[in-house]
């Protein structure tokens, strides 16, 4: 039985891009704990605006993108905006450089969190299958015992996400308010 049919979502996402956001993050900390100890002027302010951009950009472009199976549906979470296709409307899945969900009403969706690379799609004797072709395999099953079970009626729904936004646009408002006290 997998997660999905015991009520908790798959998540697929790139484990590298996480790994390597939550570095930047960690070395982000450190440098606000130094500036916030030893910084006293206007320069230590911008460098704590540019440091809590680049945060900002690191987790809407790193660490916000994933895909989730879940019970009714797919959830496609892509940098600034989020969509949701119930399984009813999942018209077929594949992948090229990156995993693409075509619904019913002709809409493409683009999953930013699972890319492939040239090299990665040549199937090669004994290679294990990349995340993205694994993401497809198992969407597709999701889809298929969704559909039977009647799962996810409603339509595809797609919206902006104000917690990426605001992680993006609260840091630059921030840098634009230091340089205009500069």
């Amino acid at each position: 039985m997998t997660s999905t049919e015991q009520g908790r979502p798959e998540v697929f996402r790139s484990v590298p891009a996480v790994l390597m956001s939550w570095i930047w993050v960690l070395i982000a900390a450190l440098n606000l704990v130094d500036l916030a100890v030893r910084g006293d002027d206007h320069l230590a302010l911008l460098a704590a605006a540019l440091i809590l951009a680049s945060v900002g950009v690191v987790y809407v472009l790193f660490l916000r993108p994933r895909v989730r199976v879940e019970p009714g549906g797919l959830r496609v979470v892509n940098p600034l905006r989020t969509a949701y296709v119930p399984w009813a409307a999942l018209d077929s899945v594949d992948v090229t450089d990156v995993l693409r969900v075509r619904t019913d009403d002709g809409r493409t969706i683009r999953a930013w969190a699972l890319r492939e690379r040239m090299r990665s799609r040549r199937p090669r004797p004994g290679a294990r299958p990349t995340v993205p072709a694994a993401a497809e395999r198992r969407i597709a099953e999701a889809a298929a015992q969704g559909r039977a079970a009647g799962a996810g009626d409603a339509a595809t729904a797609v919206s902006w996400s104000v917690p990426a936004l605001a992680a993006l646009g609260g840091p630059v408002l921030a840098l634009l308010v230091v340089l205009a006290l500069g």
